[in-house]
Order: structure tokens, then C-alpha cells, then sequence
């Protein structure tokens, strides 16, 4: 139970002010609250930062992932290791709190409460990254685009556009402007 801003221990109202110093601050009273089920707001993440799988739903988002676009992305994360804990954190929810960041723009410090831990988002991200799932996923969307457009899986060509570049065997300040008919010098300063 909630009390004006502190922890009731069991058996005590909130406004009894029974609650002694040692007690306030203590995580092992803290943790006895929190199985009691006196707090919210422990029973959301726990001590360990990880997001619970079995978190009570919450606002949907317009980059939240839909059903039918979770299940082509799950087959193509990494399982979980069988060394050491179990996965506690729910990688849809990660998925999800990605989008959000990358759709509105925000900082990952930015990331609303009902997300995972911006730290454990930020680690995902970065690790996905540096493994190629992004590119897994990217290449497995466009085989799926490719063959609902009856075309096949993989493209046969492809086109490279590339800006037309002239050097000279002198550097100097005079640089080549493609857009430029005239060939005059390159101002070195902004005027």
C-alpha cells in the first residue's frame, strides 16, 4: 500500500507513521513489500532492470509491432542461451521500443516507462547490429516484397549511381563543380 510517498510494512496502515529509519530505506524491507504486493511500482521492473515477460499490457503505440509482423520477425532472433539465466527480457517489446525511437526521433534516455530499460534497449540495438541481424531482417523483408510481387527472391541486376569526380595530378585550391559550366577558381572562404 501507498502512503504519501513511502512504504507501509505489513500490518501497518499507511498514515500510522510506525516505520522506523532502519525499515525506510532497506531493501530487504523494500523486497518484503514488493512480494507482499504493496507496491506498483516494483511489481513493473525488478531490482535486476530486466522487463518482465508477464508485464500487465499497456498503450499500444502507432510503431508497435502487429501480430502478423511479430511473427516474420521472431523466427529471425537469436534464441536464447542456454548458458547461464533465462531471458527475462520480452525482445517484442524491445522490438517495439526500437521502433518507437527510430519513428519519433527521441533519445534512447527519452524512451516512455512502459518500455524496457532504455540501457537494455540500447544494448540490444547495438549488439543486434554488430551481429548483422539488421541486415538479416532487411534481407528477409525484401525476399518477402520481391515475391509478393511475383518477382524472384533475389534480384538478377542492380544500378549504381555515382557523382562524377575529376582530379588534377596538382592539389591546389581549384576544385571541379560538376553543376558549374565555367571553370573558374573555388573560393577558399565564404564571402
Amino acid at each position: 500500500m501507498m502512503g504519501r510517498g513511502r512504504l507501509s510494512v505489513q500490518g501497518e496502515s499507511p498514515n500510522s507513521g510506525s516505520t522506523s529509519k532502519k525499515e525506510r530505506g532497506n531493501p530487504v524491507c523494500l523486497d518484503k513489500s514488493r512480494q507482499l504486493g504493496s507496491t506498483a511500482a516494483f511489481d513493473r521492473h525488478p531490482e535486476s532492470g530486466a522487463h518482465p515477460m508477464d508485464a500487465q499490457p499497456r498503450k499500444r503505440y502507432p510503431s508497435d509491432l502487429t501480430h502478423e509482423q511479430w511473427a516474420i520477425l521472431e523466427p529471425l532472433l537469436p534464441p536464447p542461451v542456454k548458458a547461464g539465466a533465462p531471458r527475462r527480457t520480452d525482445l517484442r517489446e524491445v522490438l517495439n521500443a526500437i521502433f518507437y525511437v527510430l519513428s519519433t526521433g527521441c533519445a534512447w534516455s527519452a524512451l516512455p516507462h512502459d518500455f524496457p530499460p532504455e540501457g537494455t534497449v540500447r544494448d540490444y540495438f547495438h549488439q543486434w547490429r554488430r551481429n548483422g541481424l539488421w541486415q538479416t531482417v532487411h534481407d528477409a523483408l525484401r525476399r518477402r516484397v520481391r515475391v509478393a510481387a511475383r518477382k524472384e527472391p533475389e534480384p538478377s541486376a542492380g544500378s549504381i549511381d555515382s557523382q562524377s569526380t575529376k582530379s588534377t595530378r596538382t592539389a591546389g585550391t581549384r576544385g571541379y563543380d560538376a553543376g558549374k559550366k565555367n571553370q573558374r577558381r573555388q573560393a577558399t572562404c565564404p564571402r
